[in-house]
C-alpha cells in the first residue's frame, strides 16, 4: 500500500516499458514498479541505452532480415567479381569488362551496406 507521502511521488499512472514485458507504476523520475518486480530506470539506461520516451521506455528493434540480405548481398558481389575475373581473359577487351564488372560489384556492395546500417539502426518498436 501506498503512503500519501508515496502517492505524491507518482508522476505517470502508468509506464510502458517496450520490450521488458508490460506496465507499471512509476514512482519516481528513475524507479518504476511493475507486477513482478521493480526497475530503474538509470540501471536500464546505462544498460541497454533505452531512451525514455513521454513516461515510457522505447527501445530500437534491429532488424535482422535486412542485416542479413545486406550481408548476402557483399557475398554475392565478391563472389560475381572473382568469378568474372576469373574468365575475362577470354574477352575481348578484359579491361572494359572489368571495369564494368567493378562498377556493377561496387554499386551491390554499397547498397548492401547501406542496409545492415539501416538494419542494426533499426525502428521503434
Amino acid at each position: 500500500m501506498l503512503t500519501d507521502e508515496r502517492k505524491g511521488l507518482i508522476a505517470k499512472p502508468t509506464v510502458s516499458c517496450l520490450g521488458k514485458g508490460g506496465q507499471g507504476v512509476s514512482i519516481t523520475i528513475d524507479l518504476v514498479f511493475t507486477a513482478a518486480h521493480r526497475v530503474n530506470y538509470s540501471c536500464l539506461l546505462c544498460c541497454q541505452n533505452l531512451p525514455i520516451e513521454r513516461g515510457r521506455l522505447a527501445m530500437r528493434r534491429k532488424n535482422w532480415r535486412i542485416v542479413i540480405v545486406g550481408f548476402v548481398l557483399i557475398v554475392i558481389a565478391l563472389g560475381f567479381y572473382f568469378f568474372m575475373l576469373t574468365i575475362a581473359s577470354k574477352s575481348n577487351d578484359p579491361v572494359a569488362l572489368m571495369q564494368t564488372v567493378g562498377t556493377v560489384s561496387g554499386a551491390i556492395g554499397g547498397l548492401s551496406l547501406v542496409m545492415i546500417i539501416i538494419g542494426l539502426i533499426g525502428k521503434k518498436g
